[in-house]
């Protein structure tokens, strides 16, 4: 936990409870072993932990951990099977023979674990647009996307989106080829 970026602030105050015996995510009987049971739950405070509980266990019918899940603002799911690395294949609407242009991707994680900026030049040729390849990527982050153009505008292409929804974000490459963006309308004007 001391690898750079994954530590909490200096002063955070970390406090461990046990709770989750009395409190299952699935009900099941007593003698039997039920994985989604076997949980871990981090809960951030902004002005400390409210309420606080007495003792460093929650019995049965204790108001504090329902209290919490009642204030959580934000919510992160990590499943053991989303464990590992992936890839993400980015196919852009600039076509391809524009990619010398000075036009930047960068995919970063909201957990700062990743994050990489790649060049329009550094992308292959996929039927006559440019595709890029975001590697070793964590498969339990979130991610953000944003396109720095030559004349310096950014656009965020989506923001915060867990990697097993990014291939949902995807579009057909047909539909590119039907709708020519302006970096195309440009190549033809000159």
């Amino acid at each position: 936990m001391a690898a750079d970026g994954t530590s909490l602030p200096e002063g955070a105050l970390v406090v461990a409870h046990g709770c989750g015996q009395n409190f299952p995510a699935v009900e099941a009987a007593a003698d039997v072993a039920e994985e989604e049971n076997r949980r871990v739950e981090v809960f951030f405070f902004r002005d400390g932990i409210d309420p606080r509980p007495p003792d460093a266990l929650s019995e049965q019918g204790s108001p504090h951990y329902p209290a919490w899940l009642e204030l959580v603002d934000q919510e992160r799911t990590f499943r053991p099977s989303q464990a590992g690395y992936g890839t993400l294949l980015v196919v852009t609407d600039l076509a391809s023979d524009l990619g010398d242009l000075a036009i930047k991707y960068r995919l970063f994680s909201t957990d700062e674990v990743y994050d990489v900026t790649l060049e329009a030049a550094a992308g292959t040729d996929r039927e006559g647009y440019l595709e890029l390849l975001f590697e070793d990527m964590p498969r339990g982050s979130f991610y953000t996307l944003e396109v720095f153009e030559a004349d310096e505008t950014t656009t965020t292409v989506f923001t915060d989106v867990p990697y097993p929804e990014l291939g949902r974000l995807s579009t057909d490459l047909d539909e590119h080829a039907k709708h020519p963006t302006s970096w195309d309308e440009e190549e033809d004007a000159s």
